[in-house]
């Protein structure tokens, strides 16, 4: 039956579509050039989203005509009356910027200086998820490559992953392809999610008809672009018949407690709840229940305040206003939406502390994911009352490079006791001579991947192999793991041993999660390249805000630590014993200032803090047994040590 449905509705969009040839009005000659061959596109600044169809596809421009901003504010508004328009949504987004991310371009530039002989390949490969409309409207035309020049110029290139990228792809291989392996339908038609759509309005105004597919919905969409193997070359340029999995999205989701119950979209394009919305403007379509948000943010916030700041520049559709929104989001779904944080003081005695940090992973794929320079680390600081640093683990200098790192790579820790060690959360990987590698091309196996798993993640999982976890975090018996031994918490402890050379005061603690797209260390080879695209790249990565991104942040204090052999001051004037019942176990003090009681157990620990007002005082011994250390601090700052036996 599922079969036979798959074929009654593959009938009815071959016949629709001859249905729509037939009557559709022709969009340019055989003879006139494509539309989304232009030549000028650098020179237009402010210019609109391309308007216009290919022999396959629709450019943005035709689809924002309807699911743009209504200027009648009917359609696309929640209940609010907030504006909720698809095409304002992804228009700032890295989906919508692809193609024009300098960045990308750059590293592209950057593996063809390395290695020109594969040029044709390489970028063929890289502009079918970057640019993949105008890459497949390539090979439906018989053409084997497709190169950065000829996207350039082309303006269904440089509308990046637009809207047909994902509304023309049918269910053939559902999930099951990678490295932009994209089945979509030749056939005018696009694909939605929601039942019955109103027809004649698409048809009549684009000559494409909408069908419901409720595969549009699967995350097995994402899968094509999400999953990157790229073929091995060594450092020669020659193909060592291996491959490396330069990402793997899609498959950390699978490989996740997510995968049954959350899908991509859940998370990247969220649903309105509540209310109902109608689609297009100008047209009395029927109003939807559960629209979904074309918002597309992940974690990338410093490529988007790269792209808001070189709009010009780079020759963007979406407003500074528009990027503000994205990054706003993205800022929040990185915080908000990424991980948790727990800090905890384990011990501390007169040489050390002992913090326990626990970070746990709420996304539906491994933390940092996606392209393989992304990264996050800890950075856990221990300061005095006054600010001075005693210990911290995670600084970074002026170029904004972490400290500490081993020359190679840093590797993972499950403790941690000196500043020149530091939790990175990374994949790192080297070429066929064994050597740490940025070179996307002679990328061949990994030395360290201890980004955070998901929650249910396990290394028996099937699609285990292309996401696994390499080096010391492998072997970490709290990564990823419950007490047992069983898989999939999706976190890690990590334990902070601070030395404290005889400190005895009060420390506060911070501990803070940083996220960077783009470490020092990763862009050294990139911009050292000689090419164009470099060249343009390089002052805006310079004069962006490269500051790591703060995901998250806990703070703790470590109470005062009384050693047994510390000096008592004698009596002042400001505090007096008045009398001590044994029989009761009560200490009474007269004081003429406001004072701080701590009382500490023989190993220096505070097991018991209070405050008082100047006047007599009564403490409270009568639940310890023992001997026992209290001090009484005044807001004058002196001090006053009693040693007591219980």
């Amino acid at each position: 039956m599922k079969n036979s449905g798959k074929f009654i509705l593959l009938i009815g969009i071959i016949a629709v579509s001859f249905l729509i040839i037939s009557t559709r009005p022709l969009l340019f000659s055989s003879e006139a050039a494509p539309y989304n061959k232009i030549s000028d596109i650098w020179l237009l600044t402010h210019f609109p989203l391309p308007t216009g169809y290919s022999n396959y596809f629709a450019a943005s421009g035709e689809c924002e005509v309807c699911h743009g901003h209504d200027t009648a504010h009917i359609a696309s508004v929640d209940i609010l009356g907030n504006d909720i328009n698809l095409v304002d949504d992804w228009r700032s987004s890295m989906m919508a910027n692809a193609a024009r991310d300098p960045f990308w371009q750059a590293k592209v530039s950057h593996e063809v200086s390395v290695h020109p002989e594969g040029k044709e390949e390489l970028e063929s490969v890289c502009t079918t998820c970057h640019a993949p409309l105008a890459r497949y409207e390539a090979a439906f035309e018989g053409q084997t490559h497709y190169s950065m020049d000829e996207m350039r110029a082309d303006s269904l290139g440089m509308d990046g992953v637009s809207c047909m990228a994902c509304h023309k792809q049918t269910d053939e291989r559902l999930g099951l392809d990678h490295s932009g392996t994209l089945h979509l339908t030749q056939a005018y038609a696009v694909f939605g999610p929601f039942q019955s759509p109103l027809n004649s309005p698409m048809a009549q105004e684009t000559g494409y008809s909408p069908f419901y597919a409720p595969h549009i919905s699967d995350a097995g969409i994402c899968a094509g672009c999400h999953s990157l193997i790229t073929p091995t070359v060594d450092l020669e340029g020659e193909p060592t018949d291996g491959t490396f999995v330069e990402q793997a999205t899609y498959k950390e989701w699978q490989n996740s407690a997510y995968e049954d119950v959350q899908s991509c979209q859940d998370c990247h394009m969220p649903k309105i709840e509540k209310g109902t919305v109608f689609l297009a403007a100008g047209y009395e379509t029927e109003p939807r229940a559960g629209f979904s948000k074309h918002e597309f943010v992940g974690a990338n916030t410093f490529m988007l305040q790269l792209l808001r700041d070189n709009i010009d520049t780079l020759g963007l559709t979406a407003s500074e206003e528009q990027f503000d929104e994205s990054i706003a989001k993205s800022n929040n779904m990185l915080r908000n939406k990424s991980i948790q944080l727990e800090v905890e003081s384990l011990d501390r005695t007169i040489d050390t502390a002992i913090v326990k940090v626990h970070i746990k992973n709420i996304a539906g794929h491994k933390f940092p994911s996606g392209y393989p320079s992304r990264r996050a680390f800890i950075q856990l600081t221990a300061k005095t009352a006054e600010g001075a640093i005693v210990f911290q683990s995670g600084a970074w200098d002026d170029t904004y490079e972490v400290l500490g790192q081993d020359p190679f790579y840093e590797p993972h820790y499950d403790t941690i006791r000196a500043e020149d060690q530091v939790q990175i959360y990374e994949m790192v990987v080297a070429n066929v001579a064994g050597d740490r590698t940025t070179v996307l091309e002679q990328m061949a196996y990994s030395l360290k991947d201890n980004r955070l798993t998901p929650v249910g993640f396990t290394t028996s999982h099937a699609v285990y192999d292309t996401v696994a976890i390499v080096g010391k975090a492998f072997d970490d018996a709290n990564f990823n793991k419950e007490e047992d031994g069983t898989e999939g918490t999706g976190s890690d402890d990590i334990f902070y041993h601070i030395p404290l050379n005889g400190i005895t005061e009060a420390l506060d603690v911070s501990v803070r999660v940083y996220y960077q797209t783009a470490p020092p260390r990763w862009m050294e080879e990139l911009l050292a390249a000689n090419t164009p695209e470099v060249a343009k790249f390089k002052p805006m990565f310079e004069e962006a805000d490269r500051n790591p991104i703060l995901v998250k942040e806990k703070n703790i204090q470590l109470d005062i630590f009384v050693g047994v052999n510390e000096p008592m001051e004698p009596s002042h004037s400001w505090l007096k014993e008045e009398y001590f019942n044994p029989i009761e176990k009560k200490l009474g003090v007269f004081s003429s200032l406001p004072i701080d009681i701590d009382i500490f157990n023989p190993e220096g620990k505070s097991i018991r803090h209070s405050h008082a007002e100047r006047g007599l005082i009564e403490v409270d011994l009568s639940q310890l047994n023992g001997i026992y250390f209290i001090r009484f601090s005044s807001n004058e700052g002196h001090i006053y040590t009693k040693k007591i036996l219980l």
